[in-house]
């Protein structure tokens, strides 16, 4: 695991690379992201100790929605083994009602 220092580094430099980025668009058909400020844009790592490295508008609170899948599936992967995993699982655009 790199130190605090280097990742605190790490996590502010991706957050200035990207903090100009203005493509893309909210998901309007969910409710929550409509209204949500696509200005708004933060980082946080947390490291196994517990350790949590911060950038940009990371305490800002706003709705996970689809990001649980990112959740899962690296919890998955990890617990199955990738290629187990990978050759289980399938994917789909998802319809909003999730």
């Amino acid at each position: 695991m790199p130190s605090g220092d280097r990742i605190r580094t790490i996590v502010a430099y991706a957050h200035e690379s990207y903090s100009e980025h203005e493509g893309g668009q909210v998901a309007d058909y969910i409710p929550q992201l409509a209204n949500a400020d696509p200005s708004m844009f933060g980082i946080t790592v947390a490291d196994a100790s517990g350790g949590l490295y911060s950038a940009g508008d990371a305490d800002v609170e706003f709705s996970i929605q689809s990001i649980r899948r990112q959740q899962a599936t690296a919890h998955l992967s990890r617990a199955l083994g990738l290629n187990v995993f990978a050759s289980n699982v399938d994917s789909a655009r998802s319809n909003g009602d999730d």
